[in-house]
């Protein structure tokens, strides 16, 4: 079996998932590699080889399963073997020629992905549908695909907004999840109000004005905030904070350093990233740094800054706790394209669903 994606990192995600499985059975598990470049694999629980000839698998009696990028399987890499199925995770970011190469290499296929997240990440938007659609989108709604209505990852309050505006209301968190609070070893003595475990959805307005695709105030909150939930017990692999542009990351990033100069295993744990980066992964506690608040800016960006296949990845990976920071000014932005408004509006929508906390806040 392959299993592949557009990503190294989500090939890894599901090979780490199948490892756990793994280890969880009583029967013995298959065997498990991922073929692709090392310097990929830092974060892998199974093995990782070069090539195919590479690893054991030529030697071995009995199944396998193999994960690699679909490039791989056109490549010295995996070209020449042949699989039973392949599996393509995140098929909503996979371009039809993409899949095609993977498709070549096995005899039957099956696509899991969501096409209400982001779309594939291209140069450019135009030319051929087919050549840039994901091959998930081109295949949803043919009346052979299935929905899979129930979520283990977000708590019923997380589940609610998604559920209603991209999913028909047909998604609900399964029970052991419905009811699920962030855990604190001792209760928050910082933003008790933003870290309120009752209430897993939080806007936290700022008020700053004419930020960019850089905001200090936001940074410097972000940071505070995960400082605290650090100290009050949560591990520093379970909090994400989420920023739309890298210049942003980068401020946070830099900040943490600063914070925690003696603790880089720590830090690094913290998962600092774009909404691209984040698809696929999930969190205990999440905090979005929404940056923008010109409005004249962040109309320009619309295509980018608004697009609701975005904002549903960015608040989709919690699992029990959700913190957006913004201000209320970047609500001002208007478009005349009509599908940049209605983006525009859904963000609003959100804000306005959230508990909402007003804050004045000086590092």
């Amino acid at each position: 079996m392959l299993v592949t994606a557009f990503t190294h990192r989500a090939i890894a995600n599901a090979l780490n998932k199948l490892h756990e499985l793994a280890l969880r059975q009583d029967a013995a598990p298959a065997t498990i590699v991922k073929i692709g470049h090392p310097a990929r694999a830092s974060e892998l629980l199974v093995e990782n080889f070069p090539t195919f000839d590479a690893s054991p698998l030529p030697d071995l009696v009995g199944s396998y399963i193999v994960g690699a990028t679909p490039f791989a399987t056109r490549s010295s890499r995996l070209r020449g073997v042949e699989f039973d199925t392949v599996i393509f995770d995140e098929a909503s970011q996979i371009t039809l020629p993409l899949a095609i190469m993977a498709m070549l290499a096995a005899r039957r296929f099956v696509f899991v992905g969501d096409h209400r997240q982001l779309p594939p990440v291209l140069a450019t938007r135009y030319g051929d549908e087919l050549l840039r659609d994901s091959v998930f989108a081109a295949l949803v709604d043919r009346g052979f695909d299935t929905m899979l209505d129930t979520t283990y990852r977000l708590n019923a309050e997380l589940a609610a907004w998604p559920s209603a505006k991209f999913y028909a209301g047909r998604l609900q968190s399964a029970p052991e999840a419905a009811a699920r609070r962030v855990v604190y070893r001792r209760p928050p003595e910082r933003f008790s109000a933003i870290l309120d475990r009752e209430e897993p959805r939080v806007f936290v307005d700022l008020g700053h004005r004419n930020a960019t695709t850089r905001s200090e105030v936001e940074a410097s909150l972000a940071v505070d905030l995960v400082l605290e939930v650090l100290a009050c017990g949560v591990p520093a692999a379970e909090i994400g904070v989420v920023a739309p542009y890298r210049a942003q990351g980068r401020a946070i990033r830099g900040l943490l350093r600063k914070a925690l100069p003696d603790q880089p295993e720590r830090r690094r744990a913290v998962v600092v990233d774009t909404v691209e980066r984040m698809q696929g992964q999930e969190r205990e506690v999440v905090i979005i740094s929404l940056t923008t608040s010109n409005a004249t800016f962040a109309s320009a960006l619309g295509d980018f800054l608004f697009q609701a296949e975005r904002l549903n990845v960015a608040i989709t990976r919690p699992r029990s706790k959700l913190i957006i920071l913004g201000s209320r000014y970047l609500l001002e932005a208007q478009s005349a394209n009509q599908e940049q408004q209605e983006a525009i509006d859904l963000l609003r929508a959100l804000l306005a669903d959230c508990a909402a906390r007003v804050v004045d806040y000086q590092r």
